[in-house]
């Protein structure tokens, strides 16, 4: 399995360039940055070709996620997140593994770490209500064990899968305002996995993510409530 390592300094530095061109220059009157946590259920989702209405999915999985950003205009924000996702599970029968000959039944547990920067499409409603999509860049690190059984001869291959990708993050979700500061929303997430990892054909005859539905609690600065309730 390749691994592709990026300096953590490097994406810093670059995420940081990004944050500064599009909060620069002047404030906007809209303008409000947030800080907070999210809880979300995972499952690893597979699809394949032939049944374009038709899907595996994995076993729950827990995770969180440490959020913040900024809201520039009334329907612009740019979301930052570190997240992080315990116990994903994968189970394939007679799979093709890479680096090793020969049919197996695959079992793969890991652990993803994730740093996410997005764009925000926001659309008001109800005074306190806002309905949102994202779409972004999700920087991956994955890590666990994989148990390859050999289904005709009983051999049994366990070993550690680590590595590094660049995926994509959209989601879709809704949010209430509570009180002056704080806001609450839930929102359904996909984020792009590796078909390797899984044992999953990856020459196009199969597509793998990761799915969420997370559940978070924000604390807003940098508006009044008069400014809140315009929205």
């Amino acid at each position: 399995m390749s691994t592709r390592l990026y300096p953590p300094s490097r994406v810093v530095t670059r995420l940081a360039a990004i944050a500064a061109v599009l909060v620069g220059g002047k404030a906007s009157a809209q303008e409000a940055w947030y800080t907070g946590v999210a809880l979300d259920n995972a499952r690893i989702s597979v699809a394949r070709t032939g049944d374009a209405f038709s899907y595996d999915l994995g076993s729950s999985a827990f995770g969180y996620a440490f959020r913040g950003g900024v809201r520039i205009t009334k329907h612009i924000g740019v979301d930052f997140a570190l997240q992080h996702t315990s116990d994903l599970e994968w189970t394939e029968s007679l799979a093709s593994v890479s680096g090793v000959p020969g049919l197996y039944d695959d079992h793969v547990s890991f652990d993803t770490n994730d740093l996410q920067v997005s764009g925000v499409g926001i659309l008001p409603f109800a005074k306190i209500w806002e309905g949102f999509v994202r779409l972004g860049v999700d920087f991956q690190r994955h890590s666990g064990q994989q148990v390859l059984t050999n289904p005709f001869g009983g051999t049994l291959l366990r070993r550690s899968i680590s590595g590094d990708d660049i995926t994509y993050v959209t989601g879709v979700g809704i949010g209430v305002t509570v009180g002056h500061d704080w806001h609450l929303r839930l929102e359904f997430q996909s984020l792009g996995l590796d078909e390797s990892i899984l044992g999953v054909s990856d020459n196009g005859d199969a597509f793998a993510w990761v799915s969420n539905l997370a559940f978070g609690v924000e604390r807003r600065f940098g508006r009044s409530r008069a400014d809140a309730r315009a929205q």
